[in-house]
C-alpha cells in the first residue's frame, strides 16, 4: 500500500538524518581527541572514526541503491589511500572529505537527485568509509604501544 510506502521513506529519512549528524559529531569527537589535553586519545579517535565508518556504510544503502554499486565494482577499484600518511594528515583529509559531503547539494532535496551530484556525493561517501577505517586501524595501532 501506498502508506507502507510513505513510512518506509519517512524511516529512511530519519535514519539518513543521524547518521548524516552522528558523521559530524564523531568527526568533532576525533578533532577534539587529536588536539585537547596534551596526550592525544587515541582510544577515543578510534571509537569516534569507528562510528563514523557505520554511519557512513549505513547513509550509502540508504542514499545509494545497490545497482549503482555493481556498475562501480567493474569500474576501477577506489584508489586506496596510502598507509604513508600520519594520523594527523587522516584526520584533515577525513575532515575535509566530510566538510565536502555534508555541503552537497544532494541534501537539499532527496527527492530530486541530479546523477552527477549524486555521483561526486557518492565518491565522498566511499572516501570517509575509506579513511575511517583506515583512521581506526592506525588509532588501535597507537594504543597498543
Amino acid at each position: 500500500s501506498d502508506s507502507s510506502t510513505e513510512d518506509q521513506m519517512a524511516a529512511k529519512y530519519e535514519e539518513i538524518k543521524t547518521d548524516f549528524e552522528q558523521i559530524q559529531k564523531s568527526q568533532d569527537s576525533i578533532i577534539d581527541a587529536y588536539k585537547g589535553g596534551d596526550a592525544i586519545n587515541y582510544v577515543k579517535i578510534g571509537t569516534s572514526s569507528l562510528e563514523i565508518s557505520k554511519s557512513a556504510n549505513r547513509l550509502k544503502s540508504n542514499l545509494f541503491t545497490p545497482v549503482a554499486d555493481k556498475i562501480e565494482a567493474e569500474k576501477d577499484p577506489v584508489e586506496k589511500v596510502k598507509i604513508t600518511k600520519t594520523i594527523r594528515d587522516l584526520i584533515v583529509e577525513l575532515d575535509n572529505t566530510i566538510g565536502l559531503f555534508a555541503a552537497s547539494p544532494m541534501f537539499l532535496n532527496l527527492r530530486v537527485i541530479d546523477p552527477a551530484v549524486s555521483e561526486k556525493t557518492g565518491k565522498d561517501l566511499d572516501m570517509i568509509i575509506e579513511l575511517s577505517s583506515i583512521l581506526n586501524a592506525e588509532a588501535v595501532k597507537m594504543n597498543i604501544k
